[in-house]
């Protein structure tokens, strides 16, 4: 089973602290208790992020070519997105369960990453 906080292992958490450079434009669609993007988003308001909203609409907000890295640990089952939708209060559909949810996740990064962005992924 993953590991809900990622970024809290010791060999990640050492290799982001590393890489993650503050000056470029780096973003975190499912920061969770994680603060190492600039800019941040959780579903949950239990944390304290910049953005309380889905990941689309999330990554959305950003223009094409404008992002120079994304940190990208999605929730890895159709279970953890239901646990995770349901406890912010939000329904469970269909298209939220299914293989095209992560593909739609990274067809906008693919859009808004710059040429020479840098997507750090954990899935």
């Amino acid at each position: 089973m993953p590991i809900k906080n990622t970024f809290e292992i010791v060999p990640i958490k050492t290799f982001l602290n590393e890489e993650v450079v503050l000056s470029n434009l780096w973003i975190d669609p499912f920061t969770n208790r994680n603060k190492i993007a600039c800019i941040i988003n959780d579903l949950s308001e239990v944390y304290d992020t910049d953005y309380h909203i889905g990941i689309l609409y999330f990554l959305r907000m950003f223009d094409n070519d404008s992002v120079d890295s994304v940190l990208y640990d999605p929730l890895h089952s159709p279970w953890q997105v239901s646990e995770c939708y349901n406890s912010a209060g939000l329904n469970v559909t269909w298209d939220t369960t299914k293989a095209f949810f992560w593909r739609n996740h990274k067809r906008e990064i693919s859009l808004i990453i710059k040429i020479d962005g840098e997507i750090i992924t954990f899935v």
